[in-house]
């Protein structure tokens, strides 16, 4: 026998605003967290995966159809001075392209102990950064949609907290990834000693580095807002 929580119209079904206890309520919040569990759980798999030094990939030519390795060996990329490597590579080239910093890949089978430390230091600390905005977006998507029990609430001081914790890593973020891109050049030094210095050259993405800053300034913002609704919520609780 069906109860009246569980008897939902077909407009509530259209709509969303079904009872919070009613099974189409209760499955869209068990489909929520799984998906995002599903995104923390492939988030925590790829750091993993990388700090190991675990790659798996795949390819397409002509000659060989379908081409799978896995292997386990360091995979850096190395950009090349162009004007060093290939002196003569920009006369042979269409009008008004230019060459600009050459990549190439160094994979790297076996590493001593301290490249191995370095090569942890290229991937772990950024993928780490990601895993934390996840799990502390987790946090606030479970305060929100609320539970089977009692109703969701996002407007606490522990999102305004978990949202500017996001903020400082949006902020930093580009930073640990310079970091991350010279421990990778320490590695390729150490491991590839006839490579000529001049050869190299150490490349940072600006572009990327502002667009971690302005949504690092955004989730400052929304902090700020979440802030004002738990006072709001606070003054209101008081009138009563």
């Amino acid at each position: 026998m069906l109860s009246f929580v569980d008897m939902t119209t077909f407009k509530q079904l259209l709509m969303g605003a079904y009872p919070r206890n009613s099974r189409p309520a209760r499955w869209d919040r068990r489909v929520l967290m799984g998906v995002i569990n599903l995104a923390l759980f492939a988030a925590v798999a790829g750091m993993v995966i990388e700090g190991l030094d675990l790659h798996f990939s795949w390819r397409i030519t002509n000659v060989d159809p379908l081409h799978i390795t896995l292997s386990r060996e360091h995979w850096a990329t190395l950009a090349l001075n162009p004007d060093v490597v290939a002196p003569g590579l920009k006369e042979n080239l269409p009008r008004d392209l230019e060459p600009w910093n050459l990549s190439v890949v160094a994979r790297i089978a076996h590493l001593d102990p301290g490249a191995r430390v370095l090569s942890l230091l290229s991937s772990v600390p950024m993928n780490l950064l990601l895993v934390v905005v996840i799990w502390f977006v987790r946090s606030i998507v479970r305060t929100t949609i609320g539970t089977d029990e009692c109703d969701g609430d996002p407007f606490i001081a522990a999102n305004v907290r978990r949202l500017r914790i996001i903020a400082a890593i949006l902020l930093a973020a580009h930073l640990v990834d310079a970091g991350a891109r010279i421990a990778d050049s320490e590695v390729l030094s150490r491991t590839v000693p006839k490579l000529p210095p001049a050869t190299t050259v150490l490349e940072l993405n600006v572009n990327a580095m502002l667009i971690y800053f302005g949504v690092g300034i955004l989730m400052l913002v929304l902090a700020e807002v979440f802030k004002a609704g738990v006072q709001l919520r606070q003054d209101t609780e008081g009138l009563v």
